[in-house]
């Protein structure tokens, strides 16, 4: 096979493939030998076709066949043989066959063009130090608080921030009542939604009362079937609750973490995980910003058919999570392009770098990461290993780890060597 390569600009590639006609005949008569077994015609078992027969009604079909065949299994090995790796579908020109001659074609194609980066030392990113505040750990509190709070009967009449069992005896929408409209699964919070308007008229009402509350859907309301239409529910007052939340106390912080020994204790713990989260917060926000900057002072393109190819999976994807959705392709594409051109130089970043400092993870730290994992779920480190490695997920550990390291080395953060506890 004769293969010749020529650059049609930074991301195109253009291919002139040769075979000789040996291998044209030697393809044909290995798809004819399989056909043979298979064909059936008047008069005739499968497999006892005679040949002349078969190629004088199959003949053409079978060699085009052949040649599309072994037009799709050359370029494959053109590309190998010239170390060349397509993202994009070849587009096949000057296709010729001719009987007993070589077949010959032109493949054009895109590829990832290779990424050479210089100014990526000494760029003064600096990770923030962000402090826990007094607030910070009394806004967890509060929100455990909330968590662990019942909502008790209470023998009284409606009040801002109760909770109220409805059941709506007739509901009208826009002049037609609507006979299947659902009654709410859980209590309603009153004046909590954006249908205060209608909420707001329930405070006063006690247990077993009915009141018909009119009021119009707001313009914007995430169910377009009623937004900005008139409405009239009449509704009976099923059950009165208020919201019981605990107090502060050492018996809260047992009940929320019994490993801890008294509320103190527990702020302790939510400060430490509170530093911790701003920690990594600061991390990545300063990775986008060096990130930033070595995309800006090392400019490089991406290839269209790339980006085109991704958007396409994405907005596919999008449409699966929100069939409802009225969003274009093309405002799809708008919207997300700049974001995904921008994810994949960071990835090209991340290779160079890798690359040119021969930053890897270790074995030491990919199980360090293992028993990481292994020690959350409570399961042994070998048996997670295992799930891990027949899943493929071991290959994303890895790369995280490098990612990690790129980013601590453009940052200028010193790493600590793990420990494995040996077994």
């Amino acid at each position: 096979m004769k293969v010749s390569v020529q650059e049609k600009g930074a991301f195109k590639r253009q291919l002139s493939v040769e075979v000789d006609a040996e291998s044209i005949q030697k393809k044909f008569d290995d798809m004819f030998q399989t056909y043979k077994k298979e064909v059936s015609l008047p008069g005739f078992r499968p497999g006892k076709v005679p040949r002349d027969m078969i190629l004088k009604r199959f003949g053409k079909a079978l060699r085009s066949e052949a040649i599309e065949a072994l037009v799709s299994s050359s370029f494959k090995d053109a590309c190998t043989q010239e170390k060349l790796a397509p993202i994009s579908k070849p587009v096949i020109s000057k296709l010729t066959a001719n009987e007993n001659e070589p077949l010959q074609y032109e493949a054009e194609f895109e590829i990832d063009p290779p990424v050479v980066i210089e100014k990526y030392r000494d760029l003064d990113v600096k990770i923030e130090t962000i402090p826990v505040e007094e607030k910070d750990v009394d806004t967890v509190l509060s929100d455990l608080q909330e968590r662990v709070a019942v909502l008790k009967p209470v023998d009284r009449p409606i009040r801002k921030g109760d909770f109220a069992e409805l059941e709506y005896k007739k509901v009208i929408i826009d002049g037609r009542e609507k006979s299947d409209y659902q009654n709410p699964k859980y209590p309603v919070e009153i004046g909590s939604s954006r249908l205060s308007m209608f909420e707001d008229r329930l405070i006063g009402l006690s247990k077993d009362e009915e009141k018909t509350v009119e009021f119009t859907f707001p313009a914007d309301y995430s169910f377009k079937d009623v937004a900005g239409k008139p409405a009239s529910f009449t509704l009976l007052i099923k059950q009165v609750k208020e919201k019981e939340i605990p107090a502060l106390t050492d018996d809260f912080a047992k009940e929320i973490a019994p490993d801890v020994k008294d509320l103190e204790e527990l702020k302790k713990r939510i400060r430490e995980d509170l530093a911790a989260e701003n920690q990594r917060k600061a991390f990545e926000k300063a990775s986008g910003l060096v990130l930033d900057k070595v995309i800006e002072q090392n400019p490089f393109d991406i290839p269209d058919s790339r980006i085109d190819d991704y958007l396409a999976i994405s907005y596919e994807s999008f449409q699966k999570q929100y069939p409802k959705s009225e969003v274009t392709p093309e405002e799809f594409r708008e919207k997300n392009r700049e974001l995904v051109v921008r994810d994949f130089k960071k990835y090209r970043i991340i290779e160079a770098v890798a690359a040119k400092e021969s930053l890897k993870a270790s074995q030491e730290e990919a199980d360090e990461e293992v028993k990481r994992i292994a020690d959350y779920r409570g399961e042994d480190f070998d048996k997670v290993k295992a799930a891990l490695r027949k899943s493929g997920q071991m290959m994303d550990i890895r790369e995280n780890l490098k990612e990690r390291k790129v980013l601590n080395f453009l940052l200028g953060v010193k790493e600590d060597k793990p420990e494995i506890e040996k077994k």
